[in-house]
């Protein structure tokens, strides 16, 4: 303020307090004391907490994730030997900036065999391997055959990265006419 001749104080940075004990004459308080008082040292660990924690938790995140959706139409399918079929549609998303190798797999359910739409039943298992693209959401519509019986039972498909050990897993509804044995 002092080089275009205006007086000090004009423009500062300091409490009503700080104003009044220099117009009394008192020293004027220093930048480092204004800013380095426990409330903004409070607010500072406050948010650097916040921010750690944020950190922590988008290392700590998988990178691998899937989702089952059943196909409702027809939502199933009385096979000739017996079995029901169920279509679903598995998407899993790949986080990770690289192609990856994954297991698709599923459990719950007593003799269910699951193959694609590219493969046959006669060489169904209970899992199979997949390349998830980078940094995509794949699609794999996938057919789920069971032994016959009576409304529905819950079928968990779960996938894994061999590479790296890391799994989801999601549950479904497996579909039965109600009266089938």
């Amino acid at each position: 303020m002092a080089k275009i001749g205006k007086p000090r104080g004009l423009i500062d940075y300091a409490t009503l307090d700080d104003c009044s004990r220099e117009a009394a004459g008192g020293a004027q308080r220093s930048v480092l004391k204004t800013i380095l008082r426990p409330r903004t040292l409070a607010y500072f660990s406050l948010w650097s907490a916040v921010g750690l924690g944020m950190a922590a938790a988008l290392a700590d995140r998988s990178r691998i994730d899937i989702s089952a959706q059943h196909d409702r139409n027809p939502r199933y399918v009385q096979l000739s030997d017996g079995d029901v079929r169920n279509d679903y549609m598995i998407k899993v998303r790949n986080m990770e900036g690289r192609p990856r190798e994954a297991e698709l797999a599923i459990a719950g359910l007593d003799g269910a065999r699951l193959w694609t739409q590219g493969g046959n039943r006669g060489e169904a298992g209970t899992s199979l391997r997949t390349t998830i693209p980078a940094d995509a959401l794949a699609k794999i519509p996938i057919f789920v055959a069971a032994p016959g019986g009576r409304g529905h039972e819950n079928v968990r498909f779960t996938v894994r990265v061999p590479e790296s050990g890391e799994t989801d897993s999601v549950e479904a509804k497996f579909e039965r006419p109600e009266g089938a044995r």
